[in-house]
């Protein structure tokens, strides 16, 4: 598994970010029944992955959020007001399922990322956390060598497009009907400099 991060935010709450890329077989079914659980909670029976088929993909990544139950200690190595999430020099543990409070899964194609489902129970959302897991996936992608990053969302989800808008993406074309009936689809896609 990959090293994970610790929020140093003073504005978002206590979060552990942990990077999974390519997902480990024997990691496999339980993260997959874990993300289940919470996607059934938080998006429509007919956006439903199937993520122990997903997760078996070489380019699929996920990036969890876990409620911290304690402040996390500070990474000497990096500033506070840093606002690009960093590595700890060391792995932190995994968190316990019951704490997991969102996730971002993606997919790396030849330079580009796509997001392909970005989730924050319900009682964490409007504190930073989607922004946390989409600037944690940024940093992964410059790390990485990718030069952009591309999402699909539904053009109703105003709060979710406003997030994207927020850390740099830009609108482009609507696709009708990519939802289901009534339910457009928005292109959204930012340019990633290289470090």
């Amino acid at each position: 598994m990959a090293p994970t991060i610790q929020s140093s935010d003073s504005l978002v709450p206590k979060i552990v970010l942990q990077t999974i890329s390519p997902c480990p077989p024997k990691h496999r079914g339980p993260l997959a029944k874990t993300l289940t659980t919470l996607e059934k909670k938080l998006f429509p029976s007919s956006e439903a992955f199937d993520y122990v088929l997903e997760l078996k993909k070489p380019n699929i990544g996920v990036i969890l959020a876990y409620a911290s139950p304690s402040p996390p200690s500070p990474n000497p190595k990096s500033n506070p007001s840093d606002q690009n999430p960093k590595p700890p020099s060391t792995p932190i543990p995994t968190p316990p399922a019951e704490n997991l409070i969102g996730y971002l899964i993606f997919q790396r194609l030849k330079g580009v990322t796509w997001i392909h489902k970005l989730g924050v129970v319900e009682r964490e959302r409007r504190k930073g956390i989607g922004r946390r897991l989409v600037e944690a996936l940024m940093w992964e992608v410059k790390r990485g060598g990718g030069r952009k990053v591309v999402l699909w969302v539904d053009e109703g989800r105003e709060g979710a497009r406003a997030l994207y808008r927020g850390v740099g993406f830009e609108e482009g074309g609507v696709v009708e009907g990519y939802y289901g009936v009534g339910r457009g689809a928005v292109k959204m896609e930012v340019e990633v400099e290289a470090e």
